[in-house]
């Protein structure tokens, strides 16, 4: 299927995002124009400094661009209220971190079901700590937990409000090389066998080639737009 006969779940019309601190205006992103498809992985690769986290936390409605639009479904979220925005992330996002934000003093599936508590239409959070293979943990606290663990846990969390939309940033950026391969996993198989479209933004080459489309963005512009025509399984990759 090519992408003209997709349809796009996020449409990025000349977003443009500034920050303002005293006289000084720093512009983080200059214009971008991009498109998020439904049931694809879609990497967004660039270094440090790049504007690539600016750029997910519009598309997840927790920041708005200083001009330009940012569609969901054809709805402009630069014309939502804060309370509009606020129900958008908490019905359509799931997010990812990559220090998993988890709560400390709530264990594996009660930090699930804080997620699924905020939902109108969420899976049980058991259902969603069997799909990251969980179950056996469930009931420790994140110090009990690995690092890999603890990412399974936000991955999760996510999934579990049943969201149109999983956003991660740089969700291996914390793991070693076999537990980032195994995040890469379950990742690959949300998308793959659970139709779910996920956005990762990372620096790294290894995990885009994963992915159905790569955005590659430097200093806050996108310098190319690909569409993946190898895609490796997680196990397949070379760091």
């Amino acid at each position: 299927m090519t992408a003209s006969t997709k349809k796009p779940l996020i449409s990025l019309r000349n977003v443009k995002k500034s920050y303002t601190s005293g006289e000084v205006t720093t512009e983080i992103l200059h214009g971008i124009n991009l498109e998020i498809f439904e049931g694809e992985i879609t990497v967004i690769l660039g270094a440090s400094g790049s504007g690539k986290t600016t750029l997910l936390n519009i598309i997840g409605g927790i920041d708005r661009p200083s001009s330009g639009n940012c569609l969901f479904k054809e709805n402009d979220l630069n014309k939502f209220t804060d309370k509009q925005l606020t129900n958008y992330r908490r019905e359509n996002i799931g997010f990812v971190f990559q220090f998993y934000n988890l709560v400390p003093t709530l264990t594996a599936i009660e930090n699930v079901q804080v997620s699924t508590e905020l939902a109108t239409n969420p899976m049980s959070p058991l259902e969603a700590i069997k799909i990251v293979s969980l179950e056996d943990r469930k009931n420790n606290f994140p110090s009990q937990l690995s690092g890999g663990q603890q990412q399974k846990v936000s991955i999760a969390r996510a999934i579990a409000k049943n969201p149109s939309l999983i956003l991660c940033d740089e969700p291996t950026g914390a793991l070693d090389l076999e537990t980032g391969r195994m995040v890469l996993k379950i990742l690959y198989n949300l998308n793959h066998e659970h139709k779910r479209t996920i956005v990762i933004i990372t620096h790294s080459n290894a995990v885009a080639c994963m992915a159905h489309r790569v955005i590659h963005i430097g200093s806050g512009i996108i310098t190319k737009n690909e569409e993946n025509q190898n895609i490796l399984r997680p196990e397949e990759i070379s760091y």
